[in-house]
């Protein structure tokens, strides 16, 4: 029980130091010049998304890991003793119009990290979460999760 609660002060500590142009409880989000975030409360994918766009002046958006570094940047955010889910939504959708899978702002993936036998075809699951591990899964957009904002940092 101290392990576990010495390795989530270890973990909370980290994620709180935050780049000089980041809000607390933000960190530095690869060499983008922006800030990463995670939220804990549950909610549906829509919401996660009009939560990110609420954030520093209307520039948020769920985060859409474009390499593999900030996959695992993102996926060390994933912590089930904070943020009481395995999954956390990241900003990649499945389109209506031709069922490919693309980041929420519209553009093209560039960047892939699905779990073995992901995407889902199952059309009830058009949203992306991240798992502790990295790994893409396939969910139903109304399903509550946490979720993870990008915003431009104030440097």
């Amino acid at each position: 029980m101290l392990k576990l609660f010495l390795l989530n002060f270890v973990f909370v500590t980290v994620l709180c130091v935050h780049g000089e142009g980041c809000q607390n409880g933000a960190i530095d989000f690869s060499d983008q010049n922006e800030c990463i975030q995670a939220f804990g409360s549950a909610v549906s994918q829509n919401s996660a998304r009009q939560s990110c766009i609420h954030l520093d002046f209307f520039q948020g958006q769920l985060v859409q890991p474009k390499n593999a570094y900030e996959n695992q940047q993102a996926a060390l955010l994933v912590n089930p003793s904070l943020l009481y889910s395995n999954l956390t939504y990241i900003g990649v959708e499945k389109l209506e119009v031709n069922g490919e899978w693309s980041y929420v702002d519209g553009t093209e993936l560039v960047y892939k990290n699905w779990a073995t036998n992901e995407p889902s075809e199952n059309p009830a699951k058009s949203c992306a979460a991240i798992g502790v591990t990295g790994d893409w899964w396939t969910v139903d957009c109304d399903r509550e999760l946490p979720f993870i904002c990008t915003y431009p940092d104030n440097k």
